[in-house]
């Protein structure tokens, strides 16, 4: 190769650098997505998350609408609704915890919150679903998340506990270790 070829190739290759690393920088990578679904198959309604990152699939199942807690068709109601609240909240990326709660009112509710700490009536909250009045909201919650989030805690206790958190972030879905929740 001759010097001018050689001072046009470093030429070409030098120019070319910047498209090449615009090209690389602005591809977007496989992102992942998040679909909240209701499966009322069963006899109980149940919410599963299915997270696709990368082209590999997992699936969560979060809650349980259980018949001591729901009639039939209030069960299916109930998680036909909160499954949409949730698809909505993972899709804005406004959801960390599932919170157990009693409302000024008297209400027992179970909500979707940002951060430990909040409440149901929080503004950076939004109320899933209501409970039977007189409902302890802690005891429904626990009662209803699925197995892998409360593997290792035991039922908290009504008389200590008066709010708890489970983290429902896709990033603690290692299905395997199970989940993490908080009483308060």
């Amino acid at each position: 190769m001759n010097n001018w070829q050689n001072k046009t190739l470093k030429l070409l290759s030098i120019s070319a650098f910047p498209l090449l690393a615009t090209t690389v920088l602005t591809t977007p990578a496989k992102a992942s997505s998040i679909d909240v679904a209701c499966k009322a198959e069963g006899s109980t309604p149940t919410i599963v998350a299915s997270v696709t990152e990368e082209g590999t699939a997992k699936e969560a199942t979060i809650l349980q609408f259980l018949p001591e807690y729901f009639s039939p068709d209030d069960a299916t109601n109930q998680c036909q609704t909160t499954a949409s609240k949730l698809h909505e909240l993972y899709n804005t990326d406004s959801v960390s915890y599932l919170a157990s709660d009693t409302l000024s009112d008297g209400q027992s509710v179970v909500c979707a919150v940002t951060r430990r700490g909040s409440g149901c009536d929080s503004y950076s909250s939004e109320v899933l679903f209501t409970l039977a009045q007189g409902t302890d909201p802690s005891l429904a919650l626990y009662d209803m998340l699925d197995n892998s989030i409360k593997q290792t805690h035991p039922r908290p206790d009504s008389r200590t506990v008066s709010r708890i958190y489970t983290d429902i972030t896709p990033s603690v879905w290692n299905l395997t270790a199970g989940r993490k929740w908080w009483p308060f």
